[in-house]
């Protein structure tokens, strides 16, 4: 066994740690609550991240693809600053309202590493980029990061 990957590896084999798989992960969130369409592509399940506390709460249309390090939250751990402090009749550790929708329309494409954090919503034929390629026409001016162009 040479070098740290695999190293790795075989102590994953030892431990039975084994990868999920796109279907399993939608499966998953169908089960807890989550409306899913039909041809939803999870090219990467294992560094995608899709919140399954609040899944009742997630809505994606048909024909999706989600890519490597997506993150799909319904909450937004805004909560965690005040979990200890619960109002009267609340329990300790409760979630504190900061939970929302975030629906996916139809025949969507969300980039690399794009974060969508409740509250969202993305119309159908979105192409979500966490980068702007390097021709930008003259006419548009991004200020920030990330940029959402109509397909």
């Amino acid at each position: 066994m040479r070098g740290g990957r695999s190293r790795v590896k075989w102590l994953k084999r030892l431990l039975g740690v084994r990868h999920k798989t796109a279907a399993e992960v939608i499966a998953n969130l169908r089960q807890k609550g989550a409306r899913i369409g039909e041809d939803v592509r999870i090219y990467s399940p294992n560094n995608t991240i899709i919140d399954s506390t609040c899944a009742y709460l997630l809505t994606i249309g048909d024909h999706v693809c989600i890519t490597d390090g997506v993150k799909i939250l319904t909450h937004d751990f805004s909560w965690s600053v005040l979990k200890d402090f619960a109002p009267e009749g609340d329990a300790p550790g409760a979630i504190l309202g900061c939970q929302a929708p975030v629906e996916i329309g139809s025949h969507v494409f969300i980039g690399c590493n794009t974060n969508l954090v409740s509250p969202v919503t993305v119309g159908d034929g979105a192409f979500i980029a966490a980068a702007i390629r390097p021709l930008v026409p003259r006419s548009r001016r991004f200020t920030t990061w990330m940029a959402v162009f109509p397909r």
